[in-house]
């Protein structure tokens, strides 16, 4: 993932940067599997994705409080290009993180109703087994009783 050190000048910081856009779009292509995957409804490999997911997230975390206190460190004798660069990184990541909450929020959608519909699907065997179980129970020999063929 890259450097996860303290930045102690502007081109570890920029490290740093390019750390969380490269953790950014790894976090893109993740959600994008995540909605492929509740399309098909391979939910072990779903449970794979999420973990993976969070992970990432816990870095990126991590890595955006190291970018704050690194952009603290340098911030008194950053120069008027050395700012301008870091303001159009950071708009990059900015952007690449507006893309990446507007897929988290059709994945969290799309997640919601493969919920709602592995429910009914529950719920749906659960009537079918009482109808069964209802079925069979009328169905059932009293004991005592003689069962012929004889017509």
């Amino acid at each position: 993932m890259g450097k996860l050190g303290e930045a102690k000048d502007f081109g570890a910081l920029l490290e740093l940067l390019e750390s969380k856009r490269e953790l950014v779009v790894r976090l893109l292509a993740l959600t994008a599997d995540i909605g492929k995957v509740l399309e098909g409804e391979d939910f072990d490999k779903l449970e794979r994705l999420l973990e993976e997911r969070q992970q990432c997230m816990r870095i990126l975390d991590t890595l955006s409080d190291r970018i704050d206190l690194g952009y603290l460190e340098v911030r008194p004798s950053l120069s008027a290009d050395g700012g301008r660069i870091f303001g159009m990184r950071e708009g990059e990541i900015s952007g690449l993180m507006h893309t990446l909450l507007d897929e988290d929020r059709r994945v969290h959608t799309a997640l919601q109703e493969a919920v709602r519909t592995v429910k009914q699907k529950s719920d749906d065997l659960m009537v079918q087994k009482r109808g069964f179980t209802a079925y069979a129970e009328s169905q059932q020999v009293q004991s005592g009783s003689l069962i012929t063929d004889k017509k």
